[in-house]
């Protein structure tokens, strides 16, 4: 616990060297001062909430799996938000082909008042993604 509590003092640059070493609690306090802005810009495009955390998640794993190559003197921030957002393209690509995420998706962009079949599911995706441009 004291090592955890000294953890938040350093800087951004200390705690990916301790990371680099393998040092949970540099991972921990890593985790919770980015998971916020992270979970943020991720819900921007992935709504669904299951789905956007999923995606955190996999970011930090990610961040985990690499510790011992990120360099500590390079834009960190930069770095993890470029994995997240190669994550959610990755999940886009992936939810295309899967229809029932293509429903929760459409579900959940679409205004309640209206009740979407799934012969409907292309019409609506079209006029969402031609809206949003």
């Amino acid at each position: 616990m004291q090592l955890m509590n000294s953890m938040k003092s350093f800087n951004e640059k200390e705690l990916l060297k301790h990371l680099s070493h393998n040092n949970k609690e540099a991972f921990d306090e890593i985790y919770n001062r980015y998971y916020p802005k992270l979970r943020s810009y991720v819900l921007k495009f992935v709504e669904i909430p299951q789905y956007s955390e999923d995606i955190v998640q996999d970011a930090f794993l990610k961040v985990w799996e690499i510790r011992e190559s990120i360099d500590p003197e390079k834009y960190f921030s930069g770095y993890l938000f470029t994995i997240t957002r190669n994550l959610i393209f990755k999940f886009f690509k992936l939810a295309a082909n899967n229809t029932d995420v293509i429903d929760e998706i459409v579900i959940s962009t679409t205004p309640q008042k209206f009740a979407v079949t799934s012969n409907e599911r292309c019409t609506v995706l079209a006029i969402n993604d031609v809206q949003f441009r």
